[in-house]
């Protein structure tokens, strides 16, 4: 016997809803990569500002190697005092126990990039990345709104309720069948020949059903309204975040320059201290306030300048900027 529907509404619209979902898939697909690829984007940038502090603190545990030495040589050529070496071996110890903490926060920035990036091996920063410059604050917000994954995944999803939506009418109406089945019998009889065959058409309208019809139709209609809330909610949230990141990076930026100064100034500072203890016009005391100061205002300058490309890759990634070309 060989059937085949010659009018099947209902069909045809899943046909076209099974292509709908197929989009939606694509898109969540893209946006799950675009997640990826902000995460490993960040994690990048953590591992880079965490190899500079570690490079900061080793420059530090360095110097005060070096006033440990000399506070020593003052020591044993009777100039110095016991005081002066305990102060700089006592600054010593905590460059390095900082030191030590700035390594294993490397390590685990390090092993979560490598995490992101769907390897085993320990992934180094080799040099800070080039970021496209930002766009303003009005080219992002008109950006945004066509060119962010999530909203394309919002919008795409809306497109597929708003056509169940408008397809709730082929629920009421009929299917047309169709078939044919050949015969052959042997011995023939008086109402049944040899070899022929039957043909037949069959009509089906559904008349009652309980009203399951008015209530999918209800049902869809509250999914299209939910996914039409999802992609406004989602344009605002992209305009929210493309502000936010907006005055987040001016801040940094300032911040950036008064950290440089500061870690200027600090060190400075530290090489005026230092000539001064060694010349004899001051103790170690300041030498040692000194290069705190100057270690701790290097690393904050490390943390500003992290703080300005993050702020950047997220104006990037509220304008759909970054990352490019995932929607394949």
């Amino acid at each position: 016997t060989l059937a085949m529907p010659l009018l099947a509404p209902a069909r045809w619209a899943q046909w076209l809803h099974a292509a709908d979902g197929v989009e939606v898939a694509k898109r969540a697909v893209a946006e799950a990569r675009r997640q990826l690829a902000i995460a490993a984007g960040r994690a990048y940038l953590s591992a880079l500002a965490q190899q500079r502090v570690v490079v900061v603190q080793q420059r530090a545990v360095t110097t005060a190697q070096a006033h440990l030495d000399f506070a020593m040589q003052r020591l044993s050529g009777g100039i110095g005092t016991r005081l002066d070496s305990v102060r700089a071996a006592q600054e010593q110890a905590v460059s390095e126990a900082q030191l030590a903490t700035a390594r294993a926060g490397l390590a685990r920035t390090q092993l979560a990039l490598s995490i992101l990036c769907g390897t085993e091996q320990r992934i180094e920063p080799a040099e800070s990345p080039q970021l496209q410059l930002p766009p303003t604050l009005d080219q992002a917000l008109d950006e945004a709104q066509v060119a962010r994954g999530d909203l394309k995944l919002l919008q795409a999803r809306a497109w597929a309720a708003a056509r169940l939506v408008r397809h709730s009418f082929v629920d009421y109406l009929p299917t047309l069948q169709g078939s044919f089945a050949p015969f052959y019998q042997n011995p023939p009889s008086l109402v049944q020949p040899l070899v022929g065959w039957q043909a037949r058409v069959d009509l089906t309208l559904p008349l009652f059903d309980g009203g399951l019809r008015y209530g999918m139709r209800h049902e869809r209609q509250a999914l299209y309204q939910q996914s039409r809330l999802a992609v406004l909610g989602g344009r605002i949230t992209a305009q929210a975040e493309v502000r936010i990141a907006s005055e987040s990076l001016a801040r940094a930026k300032e911040g950036s320059q008064a950290a440089h100064r500061s870690a200027q100034l600090a060190a400075e500072s530290l090489q005026l201290s230092t000539l001064a203890w060694r010349a004899g016009a001051s103790t170690n005391l300041e030498v040692v306030d000194a290069e705190r100061r100057a270690r701790d205002a290097e690393t904050l300058a490390v943390q500003a300048e992290d703080a300005v490309l993050q702020a950047q890759l997220e104006l990037l990634v509220a304008s759909g900027h970054f990352p490019e070309a995932l929607d394949g």
